[in-house]
């Protein structure tokens, strides 16, 4: 059995995104367990579940506190959860890549249904495969890359939410050099401009 716990303060985006995954899954609906939260002390508390396999995570409305709380309680779990955030950005935006950091499977909203369909399906296959083996999901993903002193500053800017013309005024450099770098940043961690190959196994 596969366990699966969905977050959102949005109903209809619960009821959404459960018609995406029922009615494209490519895994046996009877093999997987999902259970629904729209309270976050609620969804918090489920986290010490020892059994969750896959957290998805919408974040919208929810402060980068609450955020971090889960996010950390994930990241020091023994068991191998996967984490599967949902989130209002742009793949080009700089919060978008800064969430990239926390998880390697961020799904903009704006995402067409094929690309989130593809990615949850590869994300079931690969846990009803691999869970009992507690393998980390990102086999192929470079922890801690070497960067240039001004791609660490670039990344410590973007990660503190200024967007490209703020860094660039800040650093005197153009935008276009902004994006330059944090397309090198994205590059050497591995991240890619679509969801659907987050997962490369």
């Amino acid at each position: 059995m596969i366990d699966v716990i969905i977050f959102s303060k949005s109903s209809l985006f619960i009821f959404s995104l459960q018609i995406i995954i029922h009615n494209n899954m490519s895994v046996d609906k009877n093999k997987i367990n999902t259970k629904l939260f729209n309270s976050f002390d609620e969804f918090n508390n489920q986290l010490d579940n020892n059994k969750i396999n896959i957290v998805i995570f919408d974040i919208d409305g929810i402060s980068k506190e609450k955020q971090n709380i889960i996010f950390d309680k994930i990241k020091h779990q023994i068991r191998n959860i996967h984490l599967l955030v949902f989130c209002q950005y742009e793949e080009d935006s700089l919060y978008y890549h800064t969430l990239s950091e926390v998880t390697r499977s961020v799904v903009s909203k704006t995402a067409p249904v094929t690309e989130i369909t593809s990615l949850f399906n590869k994300l079931l296959i690969w846990v009803s495969k691999n869970r009992d083996d507690n393998i980390p999901l990102d086999l192929s993903a470079q922890s801690q890359p070497m960067l240039s002193k001004r791609e660490k500053e670039v990344l410590h800017l973007a990660t503190m939410g200024m967007d490209y013309q703020s860094i660039a005024e800040h650093l005197n450099i153009t935008r276009k050099t902004v994006s330059h770098y944090m397309s090198n940043i994205r590059d050497k961690y591995g991240y890619k401009r679509n969801a659907n190959v987050y997962f490369r196994y």
